[in-house]
């Protein structure tokens, strides 16, 4: 089951924002509700016909890979944990490989097989709470790719123990922006930007020409700054939020969009597989800028988990690897660190 880094890494929330909405060049825009967010797709005015392909493509992942529909793909091998394997698509074991892969190099930081605790703390849905720490423990017994079971030649997925679900919330959109980019391609669409809830995929040049600008929006800051003032980015700071790209994604991860607060404490929907409760790194959000939007979804949820210190260890690793990779911390200091 396990791929190399490199291998994988080369074929494969605060809302980022696009910075190039006036353009020399004619463009079209449609937006709908899919994946669980906004998605918002861009195309040169004479590629408009394309964007009806791209949202029925959009469905389409998001009937395969829904976590909360019975029907889906997802859920039936989630059903079956414990049970039986059951047969997937060369699709799903992508996906589920590159998950792994994504773990492997986050030391488990990034970790699919969260779905119990998903479910269990329901950040996203009605009835939110903190579960009592006998529960998150139950949760957290068989969270480890040991107790997943792939056979690739018959494409089957058996989740070994009864109880056990995969939630892939944290790599659809990215695996997503990848299949609706070389969608374009494929119809000739030489500019695009791709943005599913935040998760950017710029395509070929801007429409302006040149690459495109794309700016992090700053989060909300918990807190006071030593002047009694609400913690803010300062002006120096506030520069390294806009990144250019150019055939790359810019995907960004943070506690601040999905979360619910309970006598003053905010738990957010990012867990830490390891312990069980929503990530406490002291970073307030993540943006990584890849050529893989599947990966950089995966490594930045990865690094929202693992704090700055140890995400830039891995990214040295990855680049001495050859893996071209930007990553802009936000600090809950309201710090600002461009590695």
């Amino acid at each position: 089951m396990k791929k190399s880094a490199k291998s994988l890494l080369t074929v494969l929330l605060l809302f980022p924002f696009l910075l190039t909405s006036c353009s020399e060049q004619k463009s079209v825009t449609q937006t709908q509700k899919v994946l669980g967010t906004i998605c918002t797709i861009t195309v040169p005015e004479e590629n408009a016909g394309v964007l009806e392909t791209v949202f029925d493509e959009l469905y389409r992942i998001q009937s395969v890979f829904n976590f909360y529909d019975q029907s889906s793909l997802l859920c039936q091998v989630n059903k079956n944990a414990g049970i039986k394997p059951v047969t997937v698509t060369d699709e799903f074991l992508y996906i589920l490989q590159t998950a792994q892969v994504a773990s492997d190099l986050t030391d488990g930081a990034f970790n699919p097989l969260v779905g119990p605790l998903v479910k269990l703390w329901d950040v996203n849905g009605h009835n939110p709470r903190i579960p009592a720490k006998e529960e998150i423990e139950e949760a957290l017994r068989y969270n480890s790719w040991e107790n997943v079971e792939v056979n690739v030649p018959e494409k089957t997925v058996f989740l070994k123990n009864k109880g056990m679900e995969m939630d892939f919330g944290g790599v659809l959109k990215g695996y997503a922006a990848d299949v609706i980019n070389m969608l374009l391609n494929r119809e000739g669409v030489s500019s695009a930007t791709i943005n599913l809830g935040g998760n950017v995929y710029a395509r070929g040049k801007s429409f302006k020409g040149g690459s495109w600008k794309i700016g992090i929006v700053e989060p909300v800051f918990d807190g006071i700054d030593a002047d009694g003032k609400p913690n803010s980015i300062n002006e120096i700071d506030r520069k390294k939020l806009t990144v250019k790209a150019k055939n790359q994604a810019v995907v960004t991860s943070g506690g601040y969009e999905r979360f619910f607060e309970l006598e003053g404490k905010r738990y957010h929907h990012i867990f830490d597989g390891r312990t069980g409760y929503p990530s406490e790194s002291g970073l307030a959000s993540v943006t990584v800028v890849l050529e893989s939007s599947i990966m950089a979804d995966c490594l930045s949820t990865a690094f929202f988990v693992l704090g700055k210190e140890r995400s830039c260890q891995v990214i040295d690793r990855l680049r001495k690897s050859d893996v071209k990779i930007k990553t802009v911390f936000i600090e809950d200091n309201a710090v600002v660190t461009v590695y």
